[in-house]
């Protein structure tokens, strides 16, 4: 069994050469700036602790925290912290650093993407539910100000570059 959220050099690792080039292998990525805007909604949901003993109290904090500030953090939450941290093409590489997953889905066209991977592998497409839906959400663009939009594309400028994201990338309705 490999941990939530595992890079797919795990399994390639794991398994045997035959069983892992016998799979198809997928993943879905997120525009950058979106999926902070959605880790810190996730923190205030179910990590509140950890943003009031940073005493981060708004979203552009919690950037900067996230991108400057926390690397040295060693704290009870490391682990949801470095998952945020982390660059989204990391987990789609081998240790050589070639991208190894058969098909790369973007979250801002989830429906449309799944079906394809249900095409492919030959199911038909079960209703994808929306679960831990934010209900004070709005478009992650408005979180942002210049300057901790610029911070966010300099950081995971590996995902921007790797997945041809941009700020102004579609929204997710």
């Amino acid at each position: 069994k490999f941990p939530r959220h595992a890079a797919v050099v795990a399994a390639k690792e794991m398994l045997s050469p035959a069983h892992f080039d016998g799979l198809f292998k997928f993943a879905f990525v997120r525009n950058p700036w979106d999926r902070l805007v959605s880790a810190y909604h996730h923190f205030q949901r179910e990590q509140h602790s950890l943003l009031q003993s940073q005493r981060i109290l708004e979203f552009c904090d919690f950037a900067k925290w996230i991108v400057t500030d926390c690397g040295s953090y060693r704290g009870p939450k490391h682990v949801f912290v470095a998952a945020v941290r982390g660059h989204q093409v990391n987990h789609l590489v081998d240790l050589q650093g070639t991208r190894i997953v058969d098909f790369v889905g973007r979250y801002e066209q989830l429906e449309q993407d799944f079906r394809k991977i249900c095409e492919r592998i030959g199911i038909p497409t079960p209703g994808l539910p929306h679960q831990r839906k934010s209900r004070k959400r709005r478009d992650f663009r408005t979180y942002y100000d210049d300057p901790t939009a610029e911070l966010v594309q300099s950081f995971y400028q590996a995902d921007v570059a790797g997945f041809r994201y941009s700020f102004d990338s579609q929204a997710v309705g």
